[in-house]
C-alpha cells in the first residue's frame, strides 16, 4: 500500500514539473520581445569653452511602451537645451543627478519616454565644454520592456590647430650651357679717319712748297760767253 501511494506521488510530482514547464514556454512564446538600437552622434574633437551638440537616433523594432535614457556626462558639465523629433516634447520627462557610476562622478542626464512608439525618435541636447583640455568619456544607457544597453564614447577638448599643406614646389630644368659665339669680323677694313689724311695733305703740300722755293730761290748759273 505505502508502495502505491509512493509511486502515486511520484507520478504527480512528474506531472506538475511538466505542467509548470509547459506554462513558462507558453509564456516565453506570448509576450512579444521588443528590442531597440540607439546611435549616438556627436563631436570627436572640440575646443575649449564651445558649445557642441550631442543626438541620439532612437529606432524601435516594432511598438515601445516605454522607454528611458540616461547620458552619464563628466561632472560640472551642464545642459543647456535640448530637442526630441518624432514624439511630443510634453510626453518627455527630464531630469539630472550627480552620481557615481562606473568609480566616478558624473552628472547623469535622464529622459523618460512615457508613451507608446513605433517610429523613429531623434533626441538632441547641447552643452558647453570647460576651458580646461583633456579627454572626456560619455556612456549613455537605455532601458526598456524586455532589456537595458549602454554605449561609451569619447571627447577630447582641445585647441583644434589648421594646418597649411603648401604643394611642392617643381624643382626648375637646368639651364642648358651657352654655346660661344664666334668673334664677327668687320666687313669691311678700318677706313683711315678724316683728320689722318687732312694731315698726310698737309704735310705733302709743304714738301710741294718747300721743293719749289728751294727750286725758285737758288743761284742760276750765267750762260757762258
Amino acid at each position: 500500500m505505502k508502495m502505491k501511494t509512493k509511486i502515486l506521488q511520484d507520478d504527480l510530482s512528474a506531472a506538475a514539473a511538466k505542467l509548470i514547464i509547459i506554462i513558462s514556454v507558453f509564456l516565453l512564446l506570448s509576450t512579444p520581445a521588443f528590442a531597440v538600437s540607439v546611435d549616438r552622434n556627436m563631436p570627436s574633437v572640440v575646443d575649449p569653452s564651445s558649445a557642441f551638440t550631442v543626438s541620439f537616433t532612437i529606432n524601435p523594432e516594432g511598438s515601445l511602451t516605454a522607454f528611458d535614457l540616461a547620458d552619464f556626462v563628466p561632472n560640472g558639465w551642464n545642459l543647456n537645451d535640448w530637442s526630441v523629433s518624432g514624439y511630443s516634447r510634453s510626453d518627455v520627462t527630464f531630469d539630472s543627478q550627480v552620481r557615481d557610476y562606473q568609480g566616478k562622478t558624473r552628472n547623469g542626464l535622464h529622459w523618460k519616454f512615457s508613451k507608446a512608439f513605433s517610429s523613429p525618435i531623434t533626441l538632441a541636447y547641447t552643452m558647453t565644454a570647460p576651458a580646461a583640455t583633456g579627454g572626456y568619456e560619455f556612456i549613455a544607457v537605455w532601458t526598456y520592456p524586455g532589456g537595458f544597453n549602454s554605449r561609451a564614447a569619447s571627447l577630447l577638448v582641445a585647441t583644434v590647430v589648421t594646418e597649411q599643406i603648401v604643394p611642392p614646389q617643381p624643382s626648375p630644368s637646368p639651364t642648358p650651357p651657352q654655346e660661344p659665339q664666334p668673334i664677327q669680323q668687320p666687313l669691311f677694313p678700318e677706313q683711315p679717319s678724316t683728320n689722318m689724311t687732312f694731315a698726310y695733305l698737309v704735310v705733302l703740300l709743304i714738301i710741294i712748297l718747300a721743293g719749289a722755293y728751294w727750286h725758285y730761290s737758288r743761284p742760276r748759273s750765267r750762260p757762258r760767253k
